[in-house]
């Protein structure tokens, strides 16, 4: 579920999650594998920031 907002949010603004996970620094794949392995309140508030949403609206998919 978290990488599903997460890629529909960053569709939205025509960005990859791959540009994000180097832009933030997380280590390439991890976004994807989010709805396996819950990740860190600070990476998913890192995404947020750099997506310009909050971190509620990454975890429960309602884009603001």
């Amino acid at each position: 579920m978290i990488y599903q907002n997460i890629k529909s949010i960053a569709d939205s603004q025509g960005i990859s999650i791959r540009k994000i996970e180097l832009d933030t620094g997380i280590t390439p794949s991890s976004i994807y594998h989010w709805n396996e392995v819950k990740p860190s309140v600070d990476k998913v508030a890192k995404v947020a920031k750099y997506l310009g949403v909050t971190v509620e609206e990454i975890l429960d998919g309602s884009e603001g």
